[in-house]
């Protein structure tokens, strides 16, 4: 056998690098997939509704091209093509994706959506689950970023810009379905405008953290500035009137976005108490720069300025 000429130990390390790119995508794609058979599509539908249902709640709903791909995935003609289909049509929404894998270990990735916050205001985004120990324990999710800052030393309270909450009220149920395949809502409140970076983990239980920080993600957020917006309501006196309001972009979402977040704002005399109720004396909200307010009172409108 004769020496390798340099074009042949070139070839050699392409082939090399090739193999090792290939099996890389294949691990890739195996632990973003759930082992064993696929979940049964009549209670996944029933779980995908309960979720819909607090997405709307929670003044954050998908619009209508996301919610036909979600029933075009339920009319597919295999549970593996409709899981796959419910993946892509909710992959814009999904910022996590955690595994339970058979030993109960938990693991975190981040998802395929933009992760965009808003400054003073909380963001409803969704975790899919893939559940292979088909536990029925409640998910949890915590932050160093999202620690409390009474109290706090004064070196720590500029990284603790974030507070997150996984939603598990009505619809919602509070524990996993056990279904191999299902998905959660959290959200994701920011105190800060700019670039802001957070290590979010899972677990459900104390000792379920898989090893190596795997049950940690890290994500480098983009938190949109809030713009103050002047609400003067005023009867046919000119004097101060307690009415309701809905304000919602131009998507459907509301502000504020979630009836589990609303916290009272040191800047507001008196805090909205509903997504369509206001009180008399609030004196602005804060909102994304590029919403469209629509401000639509349903008491005695004739009497509003």
């Amino acid at each position: 056998m004769g020496k390798p000429t340099p074009t042949h130990m070139k070839q050699t390390k392409l082939l090399f690098f090739t193999l090792a790119g290939f099996l890389s995508l294949v691990v890739t794609l195996a632990e973003t997939r759930a082992e064993g058979p696929p979940p049964d599509l009549q209670p996944l539908h029933a779980q995908i509704n309960r979720v819909l249902e607090a997405l709307d709640s929670l003044g954050a709903p998908l619009d209508a091209v996301q919610r036909k791909s979600v029933n075009e995935a339920f009319a597919a003609s295999s549970p593996e093509e409709a899981v796959d289909k419910l993946e892509a049509a909710l992959a814009s929404q999904t910022l996590f994706t955690v595994t339970v894998n058979p030993e109960m270990r938990v693991k975190a990735a981040p998802g395929k959506a933009a992760p965009d916050l808003v400054e003073g205001g909380w963001t409803t985004f969704l975790v899919r689950v893939l559940n292979e120990a088909g536990t029925t324990a409640e998910l949890r999710a915590a932050s160093p970023q999202a620690q409390r800052v009474a109290n706090a030393p004064a070196t720590q309270t500029a990284d603790r810009w974030l507070d997150l909450d996984i939603f598990n009220s009505q619809p919602l149920l509070k524990d996993l379905s056990g279904l191999p395949v299902e998905y959660r809502v959290i959200q994701l409140y920011s105190r800060d405008a700019g670039k802001r970076e957070a290590r979010i983990s899972f677990d459900i239980g104390q000792g379920t953290q898989d090893l190596g920080f795997r049950s940690e993600a890290d994500v480098l957020f983009n938190c949109k500035p809030a713009e103050e917006v002047a609400l003067k309501i005023l009867d046919e006196h000119g004097l101060p009137v307690t009415g309701q309001l809905l304000i919602t972009d131009r998507l459907g979402h509301v502000f504020p976005p979630c009836p589990s977040a609303w916290r009272l704002i040191s800047s507001f005399t008196s805090k909205f108490t509903g997504p369509t109720a206001g009180r008399s004396g609030c004196r602005w909200a804060a909102i994304r720069c590029s919403s469209r307010v629509a401000l639509n009172p349903f008491l005695r409108p004739g009497n509003w300025k």
